[in-house]
C-alpha cells in the first residue's frame, strides 16, 4: 500500500501528463463546501483527461499552502479567473473569458453544463479504477483516497491539529456537529438539540460525553439545558451568533485564517470520534461522514452520496 506522499506524486505525474487544462478557482463560499467541489473536480479531470490547476487568489481562507500541501501546479494571471458558475459578473464576463482564452488557452469552469456535469457523477453508478492512485470502487471510495491527497497538512499545521487531537479524549465519544447560522436562512432546518442525542441513542451508540462543534454558542446553553448530566467539549466561542458566510468574508485575512483552523481542527477530531450525528444538508457533515468512510455516521435530515 503506497503512503500518502507516494500516491501525490503517483497523482501529480498523471495530472500533469494531461494536455487539456482545467483552471479551478477556490471562491467566497463555505470552506468545507469548496473542499467537496474541489474533489469531484479532481476526479472529473481525472475521469476526462484533463490536468487540474489551482488558483486561489479569490479564496475567502487565503492560499492553499497556509494549511495543507500542494497536490497539483497552482495557476496564476495579471487578470483574475473568472467564476461564472456561481455567479454572474455581468460585463466583465466576455472580457474574462477573452483574456485568457488568448492568453493562456486554457479551459475554465464558466459554463454551468460542465459544472452539472461534475455535480451529477455522484448520480451515475460508476466504478473508479486507477491502481497508481489506489483507487479502485464506487464514488464514495474515490472520493475518500482524494482527500487522503488534498488534505495533508503542513508542518506547523499539523503539530497544531495533533496537539488538538492529543489533548481530546476521544474514547466513548458522540461527534456532534450542530449547523446554525446563514444555513438555517437559506438552505435547511433546525433540530432541537434532544434529536441529535436520541439518533445516537437509537442506533445503539455507547457514548459517555459528547464533543460538540457548531458555530453558535446558543448550542452549547441548549445542550447544558437538555442534557446537565453529560460532560462534553467543544471549542465553539460562548459567544458566537452562527456563522454568516458575507460576514465572514468582509473580516480580516487573519481572522478567517484563524476561523478556517479551527474549522479544520473540528473536522479532524469529528472524524476520529468513534461516533457522529449531524447533517447532511451540511458540507461539514458531508466532508465528516465521507473521511469517516460513513462508518458510525448519521444524518438528522437529508441521506446523501458524494455528487
Amino acid at each position: 500500500m503506497k503512503d500518502d506522499i507516494d500516491l501525490v506524486n503517483a497523482y501529480r505525474n498523471r495530472n500533469e501528463s494531461f494536455t487539456t487544462k482545467l483552471i479551478y478557482p477556490l471562491t467566497d463560499r463555505g470552506w468545507a463546501s469548496e473542499i467537496n467541489n474541489l474533489a469531484l473536480v479532481m476526479l472529473y479531470c481525472l475521469e476526462n483527461g484533463i490536468e487540474l490547476q489551482l488558483y486561489t487568489e479569490g479564496w475567502n481562507s487565503g492560499k492553499w499552502d497556509y494549511y495543507f500541501e500542494p497536490f497539483c501546479r497552482t495557476f496564476t494571471s495579471p487578470m483574475k479567473v473568472p467564476v461564472f458558475i456561481f455567479s454572474d459578473a455581468g460585463k466583465k464576463r466576455k472580457l474574462y473569458k477573452t483574456f485568457h482564452k488568448l492568453a493562456y488557452k486554457n479551459t475554465y469552469l464558466t459554463d454551468n453544463q460542465r459544472w452539472n456535469s461534475i455535480k451529477n457523477m455522484g448520480k451515475e453508478s460508476r466504478h473508479y479504477e486507477y491502481p497508481d492512485l489506489n483507487i479502485n470502487g464506487d464514488i464514495f471510495h474515490a472520493m475518500q483516497q482524494l482527500f487522503a491527497m488534498l488534505l495533508r497538512p503542513i508542518a506547523t499545521f499539523k503539530k497544531e491539529i495533533d496537539a488538538t487531537l492529543e489533548a481530546f479524549e476521544a474514547r466513548s465519544v458522540l461527534g456532534i456537529h450542530v449547523r446554525r447560522g446563514d444555513k438555517l436562512i437559506r438552505e435547511a432546518g433546525m433540530f432541537p438539540v434532544e434529536e441529535y442525542v436520541t439518533k445516537a441513542q437509537q442506533a445503539s451508540f455507547a457514548f459517555s460525553k459528547m464533543f460538540i462543534a457548531s458555530d453558535s454558542g446558543q448550542t452549547l446553553t441548549e445542550f447544558e439545558a437538555a442534557f446537565p448530566e453529560m460532560a462534553y467539549t467543544s471549542f465553539c466561542d460562548v459567544k458566537s451568533e452562527g456563522h454568516d458566510q458575507r460576514t465572514f468574508n468582509n473580516r480580516t485575512i487573519e481572522a478567517r485564517v484563524a476561523d478556517t483552523k479551527k474549522l479544520i481542527k473540528d473536522i479532524y477530531i469529528l472524524k476520529t470520534a468513534p461516533y457522529f450525528v449531524g447533517t447532511f444538508s451540511s458540507n461539514v457533515g458531508r466532508l465528516v461522514h465521507t473521511l469517516r468512510n460513513g462508518k458510525d455516521s448519521l444524518s438528522l435530515d437529508e441521506t446523501w452520496y458524494p455528487g
